[in-house]
């Protein structure tokens, strides 16, 4: 992971896993063999929690973003506590992942 986005995951993650957020979305920079880096999108969920509130399972998923075409004067991408990260172009259909997402929390919990 890129150095300067280690804090910003890091404590996205944090309050997610101490019930501050419903969930976990966040880009960061990956770092890729020998290539450089690669832009990410990691979202998330708990969907299992012990006794005394401590996450103990989660699920989400990982979007390689580096290789999609950046239209100018979109989105950014809004961060747990409301703030704007860094640019992120919004042609990421966000709403279809959230729905996928669900889908798969729901399979889960039929379980």
């Amino acid at each position: 992971m890129h150095p300067d986005d280690v804090d910003g995951m890091l404590g996205s993650l944090r309050r997610h896993l101490d019930g501050a957020s419903d969930s976990y979305a966040m880009h960061f920079r990956l770092r890729c063999n020998g290539a450089g880096y690669r832009t990410v999108l990691s979202r998330g969920r708990v969907v299992a929690r012990d006794a005394r509130g401590n996450a103990t399972r989660m699920v989400g998923t990982m979007i390689d973003l580096t290789s999609r075409p950046m239209p100018p004067s979109r989105g950014v991408l809004l961060g747990d506590d409301g703030h704007a990260g860094s640019p992120l172009p919004a042609m990421l259909p966000i709403e279809q992942i959230d729905d996928l997402l669900d889908i798969a929390l729901r399979e889960t919990a039929a379980r």
